[in-house]
């Protein structure tokens, strides 16, 4: 694995984060990275990666000119991965990773996430086994509801290309894209509809 584009660009990183991790492809992480890029969306984002496994989302995202990341996985494995890419790649000072279990009880995550004094973020990446995209999809109308986003923020969802999420009401679709089994929704918050999640 490597990072795509951006000042970091052709630097490896380290694909072990825990056996249960399905990492991006280079492929799925490069045209979400020209899609984000082209309407805008990294440069000065602050990125909340979701079921971040190697952080290979949020690092790209940096690599692309995003400011800060906030890294979350249930896997302490996965955390510890995340730290040594982001070191390996000398942006450790921007990249803060925890250990989280999002959804077993999402206020908790709601406000662990609301701790790290990193709030509010302008981009989101979700990432979650296949099995738990919907669920994730209730976990991020949360995150808006709990005013961890800007009025503005885009949220990307990874999820199977056959079985795309249902929309809550206060996103609004930008765009979705298929890559083989990989589907891609890009969504943005609804300023006046957080309310509704």
């Amino acid at each position: 694995m490597r990072i795509i584009g951006g000042a970091l660009r052709g630097r490896q990183l380290e694909a072990k984060a825990a056996p249960s991790t399905r990492p991006t492809s280079d492929r799925v992480r490069e045209a979400i990275a020209s899609a984000l890029h082209a309407r805008g969306l990294l440069s000065g984002a602050r990125v909340l990666d979701l079921f971040a496994g190697t952080g290979a989302l949020g690092l790209e995202a940096l690599s692309w000119g995003a400011t800060v990341v906030l890294a979350a996985d249930s896997s302490r494995k996965a955390v510890a991965c995340v730290n040594e890419n982001a070191r390996s790649l000398g942006v450790a000072p921007q990249v803060r990773a925890i250990e989280l279990d999002l959804l077993a009880s999402p206020n908790k995550a709601f406000a662990a996430i609301d701790r790290t004094g990193l709030a509010p973020f302008t981009l989101v990446f979700a990432d979650p086994p296949y099995t738990l995209v919907q669920s994730t999809v209730d976990l991020l109308a949360g995150i808006a509801r709990h005013g961890l986003l800007v009025p503005t923020a885009a949220i990307v969802v990874e999820h199977a290309s056959k079985s795309p999420p249902e929309r809550p009401a206060c996103f609004a679709e930008l765009a979705t894209y298929r890559y083989g089994d990989t589907g891609v929704a890009l969504w943005e918050t609804i300023a006046e509809a957080t309310e509704s999640c």
